[in-house]
């Protein structure tokens, strides 16, 4: 219900004439800028100081914060964008995008940290809403966990979603047609780790669905036409 929330990711009604707004884009801006602040009153991350990431490079840790990503997780995004390159056994990377045009920056191991740390928090720091229902949600499933029960949640659409991890008792490997399958056997004690680990991003791909199948409803009464959805 926050709308200045969903305005920055194109979930209020907009004009024909209104721009398609990009959060990724907008909190690059602030993530840039305490980079540098860092790198500038902390000589320490002085290599920070004139770093610039793109949207390409900020995106996926953004996006993934929501589907509860660990720090090796943000870390190995990073990795990506840019070059290893060892030095006397200490590890640089390269290739990282610098404000100054034409040319890179060459961070080391506790840069990379920072700049994990600050897209890290940014998410919550620039959209606590996000923060309080976030961990609302990990607290309800906690307790919920303690009283061994499921969680249950109703949709948008009005689909109600049961979330039931249960602990694996024995699992096996067969090979079907030159693929491996994996056959599991549940007992009836929850997975209480599944449970507090799954509900983050299970509640968002269920609220991703109820506004699928609300366009594809808003769009059939529109057009008498087919209809393919491209989802993710």
């Amino acid at each position: 219900r926050d709308e200045g929330l969903a305005k920055e990711v194109n979930l209020t009604p907009q004009l024909p004439s209104d721009d398609v707004a990009d959060i990724y884009n907008k909190l690059r801006i602030p993530i840039n800028e305490e980079i540098r602040r860092v790198g500038r009153e902390n000589p320490a991350y002085s290599n920070l100081v004139d770093v610039e990431l793109p949207r390409s490079v900020v995106k996926q840790p953004i996006m993934t914060k929501t589907y509860n990503v660990t720090r090796y997780g943000v870390t190995a995004q990073l990795i990506e964008h840019f070059n290893l390159l060892e030095i006397n056994g200490i590890r640089y990377y390269t290739n990282v995008p610098s404000k100054r045009g034409g040319e890179t920056c060459l961070i080391n191991e506790s840069d990379l940290r920072k700049i994990r740390e600050i897209l890290n928090n940014i998410l919550f720091k620039e959209y606590p809403l996000i923060e309080q229902f976030y961990n609302y949600v990990l607290e309800m499933t906690r307790i919920m966990n303690l009283a061994e029960l499921t969680v249950d949640w109703l949709t948008p659409i009005g689909l109600i979603v049961k979330q039931h991890y249960r602990k694996t008792v024995l699992k096996r490997s067969i090979k079907l047609h030159k693929k491996t399958s994996v056959l599991r056997e549940y007992s009836d004690k929850l997975d209480k780790k599944k449970a507090s680990n799954g509900i983050i991003p299970n509640i968002i791909h269920s609220l991703d669905a109820a506004h699928l199948i609300k366009v594809i409803i808003k769009m059939h009464g529109l057009f008498d036409k087919p209809l393919i959805t491209i989802h993710d």
